[in-house]
């Protein structure tokens, strides 16, 4: 993702004379939420109405000031009929590390137990038996790390198999 930024901030600065960076020094999911993007969902992931959660996020910091667009004001979960009951997101995950409810006003690390979750451990050098399940490695030092809550999530569904061909290497 980082490889991509730079190629973006070149190309701003090309096209429209823009000077910026990439940055890791933004918190990108609030960020994104506040610029317009999506909401953060019940997974605590950003959801966009046509990807979903299905998107990665890099940060630019600008030289200049930009008109931002309005900040998201949808909740996109409440309104999934599909999520009104119990959120798919949440009936997903194998080890219940989602608290049920909303994401707005809980404390950074009570949503999502990172005891329980499976992406908090694919760096944990002895793996037990119960996560390994879900953790597919490459080689030693690469993984694949479980997306259940991802992948459960109804926004996006499909998108990636007609969309992700005609915008590869675009950026």
């Amino acid at each position: 993702t980082e490889a991509r930024a730079w190629r973006l901030a070149e190309r701003l600065r090309g096209e429209h004379g823009l000077h910026c960076r990439p940055t890791h020094r933004v918190a990108l999911k609030p960020a994104a939420a506040l610029a317009g993007l999506g909401h953060i969902g019940r997974s605590t992931l950003l959801i966009t109405p046509d990807w979903g959660p299905r998107v990665r996020l890099v940060g630019l910091l600008a030289g200049e000031e930009l008109t931002p667009d309005a900040p998201f004001a949808r909740d996109l979960c409440a309104k999934q009929p599909r999520c009104r009951e119990k959120p798919l997101c949440i009936a997903a995950c194998p080890y219940r590390a989602i608290a049920p409810g909303d994401s707005k006003g809980i404390a950074p690390g009570k949503k999502v137990n990172i005891d329980r979750c499976v992406v908090y451990h694919v760096a944990d050098r002895e793996i037990t038996k119960p996560w390994e399940r879900f953790i597919r490695r490459l080689t030693e030092r690469g993984f694949m790390e479980c997306t259940l809550c991802n992948l459960a999530c109804p926004y996006g569904e499909g998108n990636e198999k007609k969309e992700i061909p005609a915008v590869q290497g675009v950026i």
